[in-house]
């Protein structure tokens, strides 16, 4: 139909049809424009959303980091206080030295809930139940009982392992001790 048309009505026609493309790229390129602002927001708006949540964060930590080093220093004055303990039971053998190395073998944040050492004639059977932060911490402080002299069998029931922190713990082991 277009080639039975005059040569101004066929450019006319062209015309309109390029004109047509146009606008409709147009429309759509002000569109793609109009998401990525609104994108854009969107993102700016969950940075700023999530700075304030690390500011408070951060804010809450620094206000309770003094009562945190109060406990801290508090445990660490029981756990000298308990090792200053003279305990002397049977063979004329002093304990304290014997409590003085289990606390300071304790890892930073545990703290010991009790201390048990039971005479089984040859070794004495000691019971220790506490605290710990965590796993890693539990495991080194097991591995610092080990290299005390006379200490052997070393346990820590599995039950202890399964939470990964705040972990209320129980070790036993045996104790041969060198008499004085």
């Amino acid at each position: 139909m277009i080639n039975l048309l005059p040569n101004e009505h066929k450019k006319r026609i062209e015309w309109e049809m390029a004109s047509t493309k146009i606008f409709k790229y147009e429309i759509i390129i002000f569109w793609v424009i109009i998401f990525a602002i609104i994108g854009m927001g969107a993102i700016m708006f969950y940075f700023q959303s999530e700075s304030q949540y690390q500011k408070a964060y951060l804010t809450a930590i620094q206000e309770k980091s003094p009562e945190l080093a109060k406990i801290q220093q508090s445990m660490k004055e029981y756990n000298q206080k308990a090792a200053q303990v003279n305990l002397i039971l049977g063979n004329q053998i002093n304990h304290s030295d014997f409590s003085e190395q289990i606390t300071n073998k304790l890892q930073p944040g545990m703290y010991l809930k009790s201390m048990n050492l039971n005479n089984k004639g040859t070794y004495w059977a000691v019971e220790l139940s506490g605290f710990s932060p965590d796993a890693d911490t539990l495991f080194s402080f097991k591995k610092e009982i080990e290299k005390i002299d006379g200490a052997k069998e070393i346990i820590i029931p599995n039950s202890a392992w399964l939470k990964p922190k705040d972990i209320d713990f129980k070790l036993d082991f045996k104790w041969s001790p060198k008499a004085k």
